[in-house]
This record gives C-alpha cells, sequence and structure tokens, in this order.
C-alpha cells in the first residue's frame, strides 16, 4: 500500500468514528473543549497526521510534525507552527481512548474468547540517569526483565491481545512487581481462556480466577508445576495449543518495540507518556485491521507500508 492510500484510508476512519464521538457528547450535553477558538486544523486531520506519522516510523512530535509540512502541506493546508499542533494532538487523548474503543468493538475484540497476557520493560530513561531522575520521581521504578536480562528503570506495560494481534487491553504496570500480582488487573473484564507464561504461576490467583470466568492456562516452572491443583489441569492438546498462541503475544510485543519504538518514548511526565503509549497502540491497532480487511497476515505490518 502506498503512503497516500494510507492516510486517506485513516482519514476516511477517523471522520466515521469521530461522528459517533460528537453524537455521545451531544446526547451526554458534554463539550470537547472547555472554552475558546476551535482550532484550524480540524481534529480529524490532527489525529490522520499523528497516526499516520507512527505508522510511518516516525515517533516524535517534530518528526511527525516536519514531514507532513513538508510533504503533505497541501493535503492539510491548515497545518499551522508546531507548538499548536502538538497541544491539539495531546488533549484529543479522550477521542484516540474512543478510538480505541470503537476499533476493538467493530473486529469483535471483546467477544474472543482466547485473550493471552504478558509484560513487556518500559525505560523511561538510562539507569544510570535514574537517581536523579525528576520527571518521573515516585511512579517510576527499578525493574528486571528475564526474558532480555535487562535491568531498567521505567515502567512494565501489560498486554492482553487477541489470537490474530489485536492490543485488547493495555496498562501500565510497577516495574518492581512480580507479573503474578498483576494479574487480576490484565484480565479484568474478560471471560474465558487466559494462555500465560511461567512468570504469571499462582495457583492460588488462578483458582480464584476460574471462579469467576477466567481460567488461566500455563505451566509453572519446572520444580513447581507438578503442584497445580488437578482442577487447574486442562486437556494437553488444549494446552499446546494456547501455547502457541501465547507466542502471538511475544510478536505484538517486539514489533511495538521495533516499528513503534515505544521502549523509546522520552517525554517529561507520566500524563505525555501514558498520551504516547496509547497514540502507538492505536496506530498498531489500526494497521492490524487494516491487514485483515485486505486478507494479508494481520501482523506483516512491514508488507503493508511501504517506506
Amino acid at each position: 500500500m502506498e503512503r497516500d492510500e494510507l492516510i486517506i484510508w485513516v482519514y476516511l476512519w477517523v471522520c466515521e468514528a469521530m461522528q459517533s464521538f460528537h453524537q455521545q457528547l451531544k446526547e451526554r450535553n458534554g463539550r470537547l473543549r472547555r472554552a475558546g477558538f476551535a482550532p484550524a486544523l480540524s481534529d480529524e486531520e490532527a489525529l490522520t497526521i499523528e497516526l499516520c506519522g507512527e505508522m510511518l516510523r516516525l515517533h516524535r512530535d517534530k518528526a511527525i510534525y516536519c514531514h507532513f509540512k513538508t510533504h503533505y502541506q497541501s493535503w492539510f493546508p491548515a497545518l499551522g507552527d508546531r507548538p499548536a499542533f502538538v497541544r491539539q494532538c495531546a488533549n484529543l487523548w479522550r477521542v484516540k481512548a474512543h478510538l480505541q474503543e470503537r476499533l476493538l468493538g467493530e473486529a469483535q475484540v471483546p467477544q474472543q474468547k482466547v485473550q493471552p497476557v504478558d509484560t513487556m520493560p518500559l525505560p523511561v530513561c538510562a539507569k544510570a540517569r535514574a537517581p536523579r531522575d525528576r520527571c518521573f520521581a515516585g511512579v517510576a521504578r527499578k525493574g528486571y526483565c528475564a526474558a532480555k536480562d535487562l535491568f531498567y528503570y521505567g515502567f512494565k506495560l501489560g498486554l492482553r491481545i487477541t489470537p490474530v494481534g489485536h492490543i485488547a487491553s493495555h496498562a501500565l504496570l510497577e516495574a518492581n512487581t512480580h507479573d503474578c500480582r498483576h494479574l487480576p488487573a490484565l484480565v479484568e473484564g474478560h471471560r474465558g481462556l487466559v494462555p500465560v507464561d511461567k512468570g504469571f504461576f499462582d495457583p492460588a490467583c488462578w483458582t480464584t480466577l476460574a471462579r469467576s470466568g477466567t481460567h488461566i492456562v500455563g505451566r509453572g516452572p519446572r520444580n513447581v508445576d507438578r503442584h497445580r491443583p488437578c482442577e487447574l489441569i486442562l486437556p494437553q492438546p488444549l494446552e499446546k495449543w494456547c501455547a502457541k498462541v501465547r507466542k502471538q503475544v511475544e510478536v505484538v510485543a517486539s514489533l511495538l518495540c521495533s516499528r513503534f519504538a515505544i521502549d523509546r518514548i522520552r517525554v517529561h511526565d507520566l500524563w505525555h507518556f501514558e498520551h504516547r503509549v496509547l497514540r502507538k497502540i492505536l496506530a498498531f491497532n489500526l494497521l492490524v485491521t487494516l491487514n485483515i480487511h485486505r486478507g494479508a497476515n494481520p501482523l506483516d505490518l512491514d508488507g503493508l507500508v511501504r517506506d
């Protein structure tokens, strides 16, 4: 797909989704902006620019603005100065949350009964700078990622995905807390099978979740797996299939790092950090949806957009 085609597709989808958002605001007698004049650049255009920028591997606001200002000024004639554009995009976080919810609804993600979960490290700065960090003091923590043998300072990103690759849910978690402690938050609202790796092994928690309809599927470390209660042991073919599905979440995490640089976000406060994470995940889900519409491999993102 050419870049121009991608931009047009994203713009049309955003326009359609924004209609439902404004309809909800009207029903609640709410307003998107409390006061002031509406920006010259429409919200649909601003959202299209930043989402397409993420899809095109432009991960900083400055890079996104400069690219579209240089190459697509005729498409977006109202694109003015950079501070106004960056401010407008950041203030649309509530709209992005609505777009994410709508996209997942269109893809029937809540109806997917199998949704694996995993976590990944999100450093906020170099480990050597952690003792003098002021931007995230009191919220970021020192953590360790066994999969990468990495000590870091920042957060964990918890992901729950569908078998095809949509990110159904995400959460910023404390980096210094064991994965099994985060499991109830990651599966909240989901009823079905949840494939996990051995880092989430907690028979007591699994038994509690099973009573509410959330069945965790996985194995623990070899020396403790034999102590799993009988009610947590599923048929071997089902466990093997779930183990295969669980690997999808590792592919998704790898794509978020390699294509969307989600592990290299550099901002100065938690609010902007959360906004960047949401923007990248929404852009990722849009590309997965577009691949499905085209009948291609949902996670073949490099084959979809020509750089």
